[in-house]
């Protein structure tokens, strides 16, 4: 464990936010989840059609609009790597002919489950409904979450949220304006109602 620090606080319950808990609390911190919903992980239930879509082994850096923003992540985290870290919390994968990787049950609801029940044997502690809307840097070097509940004190913050936070551009940090990745196109479905949970590629102008 790093020197005095011992308690972290990891905004964000969902993929990434669990995946931080568990890594954490392996390594003996006092890790809690801040996350804005009702539950954790309610987002990877969505993923893939509801299969969840973990990797692909064919991932590579030039995929990427900005290759020099991913490269230092796919390179220490390879799909292998990431393949044996949910091995290792009892998650078992398959590959389909395009090498996307999914659970074996082919539900994303077993990707949530081992990830829950891997933090809940660590003592990983979840507190949903918990939006935080601001981090403060205090005198002792420790942290103020502000919260719609309670004020929240931790050693370290690990942010992993999604859809646009500026929680830390308080703190320094530069941010990088955000753009939509997926978003829904409203149409009429009447005519199109047969080809829902099809996969295609295409283009849009």
């Amino acid at each position: 464990m790093a020197k005095n620090i011992k308690k972290i606080a990891i905004i964000g319950g969902g993929a990434s936010g669990l995946t931080a808990a568990i890594k954490a609390a392996e390594q003996g911190f006092n890790v809690t989840i801040l996350e804005k919903a009702d539950r954790t992980g309610k987002k990877i239930l969505k993923t893939g059609n509801g299969r969840c879509n973990l990797s692909n082994i064919n991932v590579s850096k030039s995929f990427y609009n900005h290759p020099d923003f991913v490269t230092d992540v796919l390179e220490k985290i390879p799909c292998e790597k990431l393949l044996s870290f949910y091995k290792s919390i009892g998650l078992l994968t398959t590959k389909d002919a395009e090498g996307r990787i999914y659970p074996y049950s082919d539900s994303a609801t077993s990707v949530l489950d081992v990830l829950r029940l891997r933090c809940m044997s660590l003592g990983v502690k979840e507190q949903v409904n918990t939006e935080v809307k601001d981090i403060k840097k205090q005198k002792d070097n420790t942290f103020l979450l502000d919260t719609n509940a309670a004020p929240f004190t931790a050693d370290k913050v690990i942010v992993s949220v999604g859809g646009g936070s500026n929680l830390l551009k308080e703190l320094g940090h530069n941010v990088i304006n955000f753009e939509p990745i997926l978003c829904p196109l409203k149409t009429d479905i009447s005519k199109i109602k047969a080809l829902s949970g099809l996969r295609s590629k295409c283009k849009v102008t």
